[in-house]
């Protein structure tokens, strides 16, 4: 199944972008979930452990992934290439001033879909490649404590800090402040 979605995603997040997206965070969470998660209890000695947080107006999940110690090491052709084609995607589409509604629509999907740590990473270093897009987008994450607080996405949000800062608004920066002190 991850072959075949991966040999196929391009054109079918081309023909149905958010049920593309929908499939692809699905399988992958699962993926992940099972290869890296449920394998290794947490320092509480908890299987899983879920934090909650809001995005985008809506209710979010946060599990804890270890994704900084595997996402940059793994095998050719694995699960994760679909990842890397999904992320093109986002690329694609925060690059494209056209299709920032369907920007919008993406990002509903993965604060609908996503639990892995891993996903809210990755969000976080497109951000930084396109902050003037995504800033206030992806300002949610910024202040969600899950993020401010798990090795999984610290070093992300302070790359994506570090380039989007100056696209926020002063209140947005003094609810950022007040939230990491």
């Amino acid at each position: 199944c991850h072959y075949n979605l991966k040999q196929h995603f391009p054109a079918f997040v081309r023909a149905r972008p958010k049920i593309a997206l929908e499939a692809a965070i699905r399988c992958l969470d699962f993926y992940i979930l099972n290869t890296h998660v449920i394998r290794y209890p947490n320092k509480s000695g908890k299987l899983l452990e879920i934090e909650e947080f809001v995005f985008d107006g809506g209710k979010s999940l946060y599990i804890s992934d270890g994704n900084f110690s595997w996402s940059q090491t793994r095998y050719p052709e694995g699960p994760l290439d679909i990842a890397d084609a999904l992320f093109a995607y986002v690329r694609e589409i925060a690059g494209d001033p056209l299709k920032h509604e369907l920007l919008d629509r993406l990002l509903e999907v993965f604060r609908d879909n996503v639990r892995m740590a891993y996903f809210w990473a990755q969000l976080l270093i497109v951000g930084s490649e396109y902050p003037g897009v995504l800033a206030k987008r992806l300002f949610d994450l910024c202040i969600a404590r899950p993020i401010q607080i798990h090795s999984d996405t610290i070093y992300q949000l302070g790359e994506f800090l570090r380039v989007s800062f100056q696209h926020f608004s002063t209140n947005q920066r003094f609810i950022l402040e007040k939230s990491l002190i």
